[in-house]
């Protein structure tokens, strides 16, 4: 069901992007019609608790986050502590201890890092990457290059006729063909949202 719910997301998005306003009834509108076109009901009890499981699996996900952040925070202050003590003392093997200490909270953070902002099934950034990082606070697109929007034809009735593992892996297969052919190019080349693909080649703006 989560899997289903962010292709309905997704879509829901995609049709409502161009809207300055967006009210609840548009969004749910939109959301109806594309649960409809997977062949989802969202009015029946059957929907309403595999949401609330799928809610309750996402809260605890956050709480995990919560927990690992918190405790890099806690690890943080605890070795800058740590650090100015060994500068003053010019404890040189305390200092080397607490940079191994440094790496290894780094490493767990680029981690979480990885689990908030990249696709579970291609390893690409996902929305929540663009919006934190490719779009500036006033709305603007952060980057310059070229922005293409890659479809998948008829990727609803590949999902009905093959099912949702073949439909998964021609995603995936796509992700990783242009990742792979980009990279040849030497092309600096963000990919991030699954069906429809979104590519963006170009640089960063400072």
């Amino acid at each position: 069901m989560k899997k289903k719910l962010k292709k309905i997301t997704d879509k829901t998005v995609q049709d409502l992007l161009q809207n300055e306003i967006i009210l609840p009834s548009s969004y749910f509108e939109s959301f109806d019609k594309n649960a409809k076109a997977i062949k989802v009901e969202i009015s029946d009890d059957e929907f309403e608790q595999e949401v609330s499981t799928v809610l309750v699996e996402e809260l605890k996900q956050i709480n995990k986050y919560m927990e690992k952040t918190i405790k890099n925070m806690d690890n943080l202050s605890k070795a800058t502590k740590e650090a100015q003590e060994a500068i003053k003392n010019k404890d040189e093997s305390k200092l080397n201890s607490i940079n191994l200490s440094l790496t290894t909270m780094k490493n767990e953070l680029d981690s979480l890092k990885d689990l908030v902002y990249l696709d579970e099934l291609t390893n690409v950034y996902n929305r929540k990457w663009v919006y934190n990082h490719a779009v500036k606070d006033d709305g603007t697109f952060g980057y310059s290059g070229t922005l293409l929007f890659i479809d998948i034809n008829d990727f609803n009735y590949i999902v009905d006729k093959y099912g949702n593992l073949i439909a998964d892996n021609v995603v995936i297969y796509i992700t990783k063909f242009l990742s792979s052919k980009l990279k040849k190019e030497k092309l600096q080349m963000y990919l991030f949202f699954p069906i429809p693909l979104v590519l963006l080649m170009g640089k960063k703006i400072k």
